[in-house]
């Protein structure tokens, strides 16, 4: 069973590529800038990489949530969502742990919002529960205003 990723916060940012060989370092550098942002803003993530679903890579996971980035063409989706790994789901099924880890978020979502605006996104996105990243994202792709993250030198 796949699950889709329901960021409860994103920004979107995109990728300056330029040579068609230059895009892993684009990436790269967009990757590391991330896991250094979130690290400066919430001492409680630890690098955990991994797939969320088929679209997303959770870079980050603290008790609660997870962050990562999604692709799409030239732009990135960076995201912070409630955790869906099977460990997870498992201590949800105590009545405490779910609501606890959405009143987490919504009190996160400023710091995160705060991250996204230092990495130089688009307006922070606030998807509504029960939105795949897919669709919620390719409604975003389109926006010719999102940001452009240069290659460094």
């Amino acid at each position: 069973m796949t699950r889709s990723i329901l960021p409860a916060y994103a920004g979107v940012i995109a990728l300056e590529r330029g040579a068609p060989g230059l895009w892993p370092a684009a990436y790269d550098v967009l990757i590391a800038r991330v896991v250094r942002e979130v690290a400066t803003a919430f001492e409680s993530f630890d690098t955990v990489p991994h797939w969320r679903g088929r679209a997303g890579g959770a870079l980050l996971r603290n008790a609660y949530a997870d962050i990562g980035v999604t692709l799409a063409g030239e732009q990135a989706l960076i995201w912070m969502a409630l955790r869906a790994d099977r460990e997870f789901c498992i201590r949800a099924i105590r009545p405490d742990l779910r609501p606890s880890a959405v009143n987490w978020l919504a009190g996160a979502s400023g710091r995160f919002d705060s991250v996204l605006t230092q990495l130089g996104c688009a307006p922070a996105y606030h998807l509504l529960p029960g939105t795949p990243a897919s669709t919620a994202f390719a409604s975003h792709v389109a926006t010719p205003a999102a940001p452009r993250l240069p290659l460094a030198a």
